[in-house]
């Protein structure tokens, strides 16, 4: 095999394609490419709960096998790492069940304790991960043991450049009730950690922590140092402080650190700290600011009541609110790493009247300014509003602030950004059709920008309820979220999956377009339109022009990466793998995903510097590699040969080098051809013309399809027959796809 993986890597030895100085295309200041991480089969949704700082791990929770270590399918901690494209599966623990059941498949046993791990959340520099969990094995001896099943919160250490994580409890909490031996209760649950992991926070039910005072059991928030193994309470209210004549009100709930443990934010139903003008007295969930040095907390919002929408129906069809004003998405950062910036989601009418229908709304709250910000803006509604002004009413926009305080993300099915005047309004174009895409505000600029394009949720009638939540880089370049679109065509079972959208600046357009073509044919039917040159989805492909890359690289794995050397290739908005870049040549695999077309646009960012050319995209465009590297000649080909025994057994199984043999008794002769671009052809419908002088005869594969083991690289097995005369011949691969004849290169075989 690796004599013919050279074939994809070495550049061609001569070009034959004339570039364009066409007109140069419309300056950008950036582009997207989109990439799916994880494939998920049928379960649950994959949360990403957060990102390092470098973008480089993705912490996210799954009940997936995806590493071979969950065969009980229960909700674990994963991290994904991007340079190495692989999972880490951090916590590997089971559900406890009846051993009278062990010898019965895992489905079918009885569960005593359910156990999960649950909020994970990574350190920024992404060394460090807290979650809660209820298993008693992650810590072995008597430390680890956690008999009751309530939920606790442990520390994961994962080293950079390690696949094992250390684990550290940090509290030891009794049985929820003793009399009554409850169990699996989230007694301790959504932790939160600092850049370097040296400041946890979290919510605690318990009142027999170090430090705590919690007489009724309520939650409350907790600060943990690492180094001193101290706990610091932070709230400190209880039942008597939050009665509304007989009812209870008060809660605290989501705490968020910045990232240099300065600032603490959460969302409470307390007076935590009364001032004259700002106070709790109707105990509505507020947002609250912890300043970690000095103890003081401070009231953000002051809002009353409830959202004014969404909200529900009566019996008498009038609208009820009843939903919260003030929403702190756990699964999302809000602070900026300085802790200056906030970014939430409320109802409340917090700048200047601009939100007096009370719908919800994304703000920034400055810390220094003490001011806020409303970064959407929902149609007014009118005082007696009507279903369908209802239904234009977007919410849960689950917002996102980027570390460095520069972008917001949100999910919204507004159509935030329409086409310009005179544009096609379209899924591509805009969002007119009322999908859950995401967005990226720069708050400088106070402009939007839409990231992803995809069709409507098919799992929901409301679009609103298709929730996206958003993770990103320090730098608000790259983003992660789950999805269960088949956003990238590889996504057809529509299971809840990661996804990763890396946003690249664009500092120079290229004036000369590429031409791209399939990596072994190298054909184009016309070397001066590179737009009508086919290529196959799935196959290989070449690309050629000028400035692609800086200087010649090569992958060094075959789980090959989106970008190499700074260089990344993008078609449709979708991620190429690379396999080699160099100034003049880029060869890389044509995603999966991509859909039949004409005219279909791609692009090379080489650190900035941005080609942009167009290409004919076919679900198969057969190409057959050759010992030349240009797809003429002889072609690049194996051979194997089987012999057998007077009863038909085989008794050997050789590859000789070429020429091949001609089949004979007790001996059958293969001949093995590699190539790309026909895995998605009608393969029943697949033959090789083989032709001699005047005459061309049709062989039919016994395989045609992928090789498996290389991306993109496709083979042919076909059984030479005995009556195959030997010399040598010109061979097409010839096929049909989705009803369209498609042909290869025409290339050479000698046989003997």
């Amino acid at each position: 095999m690796k004599a013919f993986v050279r074939f994809l890597i070495v550049p061609a030895v001569f070009c034959f394609f004339s570039f364009s100085s066409q007109a140069q295309f419309v300056q950008t200041n950036d582009e997207v490419s989109l990439f799916q991480i994880t494939d998920i089969q049928d379960t649950p949704a994959s949360p990403v709960r957060g990102v390092s700082d470098d973008g480089k791990r993705v912490i996210f929770e799954s009940a997936a096998n995806l590493t071979g270590s969950n065969p009980d399918l229960n909700l674990e901690v994963f991290v994904y790492e991007i340079d190495k494209r692989s999972v880490i599966q951090i916590t590997k623990t089971e559900h406890i069940y009846d051993p009278a059941d062990k010898d019965l498949p895992f489905a079918q046993r009885r569960i005593l304790i359910s156990v999960s791990n649950n909020n994970a959340a990574i350190s920024g520099d992404g060394t460090k991960i807290v979650f809660s969990s209820n298993s008693g094995t992650l810590i072995s001896g008597e430390a680890g043991r956690n008999d009751d099943g309530n939920q606790e919160i442990y520390l994961a250490t994962l080293p950079l450049n390690s696949t094992t994580p250390f684990f550290q409890r940090i509290t030891t909490t009794t049985a929820s009730t003793a009399a009554s031996g409850r169990i699996e209760v989230f007694d301790n649950y959504t932790p939160t950690i600092n850049f370097n992991g040296t400041l946890l926070g979290f919510v605690t039910t318990r009142k027999e922590l170090p430090g705590i005072n919690n007489p009724d059991g309520l939650g409350q928030i907790v600060l943990y140092s690492t180094s001193t193994g101290q706990f610091t309470q932070v709230t400190t209210k209880n039942q008597v402080d939050a009665m509304d004549g007989f009812v209870f009100k008060g809660f605290n709930s989501n705490p968020q650190l910045s990232a240099n443990g300065n600032v603490m934010v959460f969302i409470a139903g307390f007076d935590h700290a009364p001032t004259a003008s700002i106070n709790n007295k109707d105990f509505n969930g507020e947002i609250f600011l912890y300043e970690v040095a000095t103890k003081a907390l401070t009231q953000i919002t002051a809002t009353s009541g409830f959202a004014g929408f969404p909200a529900s129906i009566s019996q008498i069809g009038t609208l009820v609110p009843d939903r919260p004003v003030n929403i702190l998405n756990p699964n999302t950062k809000h602070l900026s790493r300085d802790g200056n910036l906030l970014v939430f989601e409320s109802a409340g009418d917090l700048e200047s009247g601009k939100n007096s229908d009370k719908t919800r709304e994304v703000f920034l709250y400055n810390r220094t300014t003490s001011k806020f910000t409303q970064i959407t803006s929902n149609s007014p509604l009118p005082a007696t509003p009507t279903q369908t002004d209802i239904d234009k009413i977007d919410y849960d926009f689950t917002p996102a602030l980027s570390p460095n305080g520069q972008y917001v993300f949100i999910g919204s099915i507004l159509n935030i950004v329409p086409v310009a005047s005179g544009g096609t309004s379209a899924i591509l174009t805009d969002n007119a059709d009322g999908s859950r895409e995401v967005f990226r505000y720069d708050i400088a600029a106070a402009k939007f920008r839409q990231i992803t394009y995809t069709p409507l949720s098919p799992r929901v009638l409301d679009q609103r309820e298709a929730i996206l939540q958003v993770n990103s880089n320090a730098a608000g370049t790259d983003l992660f979220f789950n999805n269960d679109i088949d956003m990238l065509g590889s996504n057809p079972d529509t299971s809840f999956e990661i996804y990763r959208a890396l946003i690249r600046p664009i500092t120079q357009t290229n004036e000369v377009i590429p031409a791209m073509v399939n990596a072994a044919s190298f054909a184009s039917p016309d070397p001066t339109k590179p737009e009508t040159n086919p290529i196959g989805r799935g196959s290989l492909g070449s690309i050629f022009g000028t400035k692609l890359a800086d200087a010649p690289a090569i992958s060094t794995d075959t789980n090959l990466d989106f970008e190499l050397n700074g260089v990344g290739v993008t078609i449709a908005g979708i991620a190429a793998r690379l396999i080699y870049v160099s100034p003049s040549q880029i060869n890389f695999v044509v995603p999966n995903g991509l859909l039949a077309g004409d005219g279909v646009e791609f692009t090379i960012n080489n650190k900035g510097v941005v080609s942009k050319g167009k290409v004919k995209v076919l679900d198969a465009q057969p190409g057959i590699f050759t010992t030349t590297q240009d797809g003429k000649g002889a072609g690049a080909i194996a051979c194997q040969l089987v012999l057998k025994d007077a009863d038909g057994n085989t008794t050997s199984n050789t590859y000789p080098a070429p020429p091949c043999e001609i089949s004979a008794d007790k001996k059958e002769s293969y001949l093995l051809l590699f190539g790309t671009g026909f895995r998605f052809a009608d393969l029943t419908s697949v033959t090789l013309d083989v032709t001699r002088g005047e005459t061309t005869t049709s062989l039919v594969p016994v395989y045609a399809g992928s090789q498996n083991q290389f991306p993109g690289l496709d083979q042919i097995n076909v059984l030479l027959p005995t009556d195959f005369t030997a010399g040598t011949v010109k061979v097409k691969v010839k096929a049909t796809s989705v009803g369209t004849a498609v042909e290869s290169n025409q290339f050479e075989v000698t046989v003997k």
